[in-house]
Order: structure tokens, then sequence, then C-alpha cells
């Protein structure tokens, strides 16, 4: 079951219960997603009284945050996804030297995909960030401390999404992936810092 199906109030007392998910990943898409929502909505209400040409570029930008803000929904149940996958392969036998290299081959290719999938949720986390500026230079000002609002959400969700990437990076053997993977986690980080500095510019210049 996705964990979309899921009451808020369940996902809440799940969050803060013993259970493994939804951990820090998971939920990181979800407040990006939410942060997305805001965005969305501030494109929403902007677009009523828009002229047409504005309100075909608010359609271009709305259009792009929906698609993203899918893209979100779906980081939060793959977040869930392979964290169980990481846990089967930790439960994996380790009696024989031969369980012990099937294990740890097992270990090192979840954690890859443990740390590709934040990697790819970051992405798209920049992605919405860089739509919210653009939000900030086409809503009407009443609705700016939505987009900002929104933004505040896209850059803490993106830092703790890279909590995910930071803690499997050392599972993975191999050097040249661990460390392209970890050059990657860089420079997506400095681009969400950089787009959310503008973003707040933006909306400060015009609130």
């Amino acid at each position: 079951m996705s964990l979309w199906d899921h009451r808020l109030g369940d996902v809440l007392a799940d969050t803060a219960s013993s259970r493994p998910t939804p951990g820090g990943g998971s939920v990181a898409a979800v407040c990006g997603a939410l942060g997305a929502g805001l965005v969305a909505m501030a494109l929403e209400i902007s677009r009523g009284k828009a002229t047409p040409e504005a309100g075909a570029r608010i359609d271009q930008v709305l259009d792009a945050t929906k698609q993203l803000l899918v893209a979100l929904r779906d980081h939060a149940d793959r977040d869930v996804a392979v964290f169980e996958g990481y846990l089967q392969a930790l439960a994996l036998p380790r009696t024989t030297e031969e369980d012990q290299a099937t294990r740890q081959a097992a270990r090192s290719a979840a954690a890859v995909a443990a740390t590709e999938a934040p990697l790819a949720c970051a992405a798209d986390l920049v992605a919405v960030l860089a739509l919210a500026e653009a939000a900030g230079a086409v809503a009407r000002s009443q609705v700016l401390s939505d987009v900002a609002a929104g933004a505040d959400l896209l850059i803490g969700a993106l830092h703790a999404v890279l909590r995910n990437v930071d803690i499997n990076l050392p599972s993975i053997a191999a050097d040249e992936l661990r460390d392209r993977l970890g050059r990657r986690r860089a420079e997506v980080a400095r681009q969400g810092e950089e787009v959310y500095h503008r973003v707040a510019s933006a909306v400060a210049l015009r609130a």
C-alpha cells in the first residue's frame, strides 16, 4: 500500500513509533511534496485574474510543478521500498564464508539503491525550487508568502533527504561509484542552496 493511501494522522503516528518506516527519506519527500503543493496553490490562485500573457506563463510553471509533485509522491514510496530492501540484505545469513560474501554483495547493492533513490529525490526537489523561483516572479503578491513557505519546505526536505545519501555512501564497496555519487550529492546540495536563496530574494523584492 502506498504511503499516500494512509490517513495523515496514521502516517504521523507511524513516523513517531518504533517502526523503521516511514523514515527520514520518505518523510522528507512528503514534506517536499507539500512544499510543491504550496507553490502550485499560489499559482492556481494567481491565474484567476492574470492577463492572457501572464496566465500562459503561470500555466507553464504550474503544469511543471504538478508533474514534479507527482514525482515527489513517488519518491516517498520508493524510499520505503529501498530501505526495506536494505533491511532484507542485512538479514541474510552469514554463517559460512560464502554466506558472508553473498550478504556483503547484497548489502552493497542495496546501499547503492538507497543512495541513488534520495539523490533522485534531491534532484527533483531542486527542480521544484527552480519553479518556485519562477512562481515568485508571476504569482500575486497576496500569495508570495505561500511560495516562500513552499521553498522553505523544499530546502528543508533537500537537507533531510541528503542525510540518507551521507549514511549510505560508506557502505558502497566500489570506490569509483562511491566517489561519483558523492560528487552528485555535493552538486545537488550546491544547486539547491543557490536556487533557494534566489527564491528568497525574488519574494523579498516583490513583498
